[in-house]
Formats: structure tokens, C-alpha cells, sequence
């Protein structure tokens, strides 16, 4: 029987990886998983444009799960980002976000929902990790425009400033 398990268990991870290959693309890149965000804390923004910080961690969550928050208010109090000492204020002006293809389910593990106001959202911690090549940089303002700001370039090791 183990070995009936194992074996059914090969199967279907052939089967899994035949359609990841299939779905992967002209590019070669496995098909994402889902694209992901993280609210980046406002003194760490200057880490990442100018000292070229490349990492991520702690909570994030899925783009298409957030993407009704689109001010700094509605992102703020939607992810509840208002506790003792956060680094955030519904008041802000702006805040920035990284969004990346997230390809490693191992990764993202869910830890329930953000404590936030109005409708549930799924957050992922996750622990230290590179941010992708691609992985972008955007700036939300309280009138809801968004800007990508930087993209970041896993060759250079650096964001790489500028919309488009």
C-alpha cells in the first residue's frame, strides 16, 4: 500500500509539472502562483531605491485580493495597519507597495486574515526572501493614483527608477 501511495503520488506530480510546463510560457518561467504585495513601511523606501535593498518579509498579501484598497486610507485601515506604534496613519499621503509573481507556494503560507476594517483579506507571512527580477515598485496617493516608481533589475542587484 506505501508503495501504491507513493507511486500514485509520483503520478500526480508528473501531471502537476507537465502543466506548469505547459502553462510556463514562451519565456520558460513556471506559471505564477499569484501576484503578491507588500505595503512597504515609509522609512524603508529609501532602502530599497538608493541602497538597493532586495528583500521581503514578513506579511503580504494577494493583489487580486487587495486590489478594492486603492487609497492609503482604504489600505491602511482594509489591512489593519492602524496598531500601536505601525509606521502607518490612515492620514498618509502616500504609501508604497512592491507587487511580484509569486512562483513558491512553499513560501507563502497563510496565516488567516488581516485584522483590518470591511471585507476579509487573506494574509502570507513569509520569511526573508529575494524580491524576483521584475518585481516592481508603485506609489499610492491618497486620490487613489498609482505610480510605478522602480522595477527591480535581480542582475544589477538594484531598482532601477521610473514609470514604464
Amino acid at each position: 500500500p506505501e508503495q501504491a501511495e507513493e507511486a500514485a503520488d509520483g503520478e500526480e506530480g508528473a501531471d502537476r509539472e507537465e502543466g506548469a510546463a505547459a502553462a510556463a510560457g514562451a519565456a520558460g518561467e513556471p506559471p505564477a502562483l499569484a501576484d503578491m504585495q507588500k505595503v512597504v513601511p515609509h522609512p524603508l523606501v529609501v532602502h530599497y531605491l538608493d541602497g538597493g535593498y532586495d528583500r521581503v518579509a514578513g506579511y503580504v498579501y494577494r493583489v487580486e485580493e487587495v486590489a478594492e484598497l486603492t487609497t492609503p486610507e482604504l489600505l491602511v485601515r482594509g489591512l489593519g495597519l492602524t496598531y500601536e506604534s505601525s509606521p502607518f496613519s490612515p492620514d498618509d499621503e502616500a504609501v508604497h507597495v512592491i507587487r511580484w509573481p509569486g512562483y513558491k507556494p512553499v513560501l507563502f503560507e497563510s496565516t488567516g486574515f488581516a485584522p483590518g476594517d470591511g471585507p476579509p483579506v487573506r494574509e502570507f507571512k513569509i520569511s526573508s526572501q529575494r524580491h524576483p527580477h521584475g518585481a516592481e515598485m508603485y506609489r499610492i496617493d491618497r486620490s487613489g493614483e498609482v505610480r510605478r516608481v522602480a522595477t527591480f533589475d535581480a542582475d544589477a542587484r538594484s531598482w532601477v527608477r521610473g514609470d514604464g
